[in-house]
């Protein structure tokens, strides 16, 4: 059977990017390596990583010795701050045509509500330094991506 929770490929492409960014803080990965390090085409990672940079959480450097790399910490960017920065929080209430149902009496509009909102708070307070504190335990093998610029300032 497959999850509930659906995500699009735009938000798993951003997850996993943030995640692969927050791994190695101070370094910049190229969209190409990204791409080829899960499987996704470099084009839509990089539609990906425009809207990323639009919306506050990466920052990036054009050049062959360029690419991308989170712009706060990574104990401060939230999941919720990932799925926002795409345009994708989840649907408030019923998934039916507001023409069929208005919502004042929808059968399942108060429980979807009541899910998306709890959805909402577990993605908000999950950061990307707590995921990818989990996935050192799981995952043995190393972020790909190379030392590009110097260290970040601090």
């Amino acid at each position: 059977m497959n999850g509930l929770f659906n995500i699009s490929e735009a938000l798993s492409i951003a997850m996993h990017l943030c995640l692969q960014l927050a791994r190695q803080p101070d370094d910049y990965c190229s969209t190409r390596q990204i791409a080829d390090e899960f499987g996704f085409s470099v084009h839509h990672v990089a539609k990906v990583v425009q809207k990323l940079v639009r919306g506050g959480l990466v920052q990036t450097v054009r050049g062959v010795q360029g690419g991308a790399r989170l712009a706060a910490d990574p104990g401060e960017v939230t999941l919720l701050a990932i799925t926002e920065a795409l345009g994708e929080a989840p649907s408030r209430g019923c998934l039916l045509d507001p023409s069929v149902c208005t919502g004042a009496n929808c059968l399942l509009g108060r429980e979807i509500r009541e899910q998306n909102a709890r959805m909402r708070a577990v993605m908000g307070r999950t950061t990307l330094q707590a995921v990818a504190a989990s996935l050192k335990h799981e995952f043995k093998r190393p972020p790909t991506c190379n030392p590009r610029r110097g260290k970040r300032a601090s």
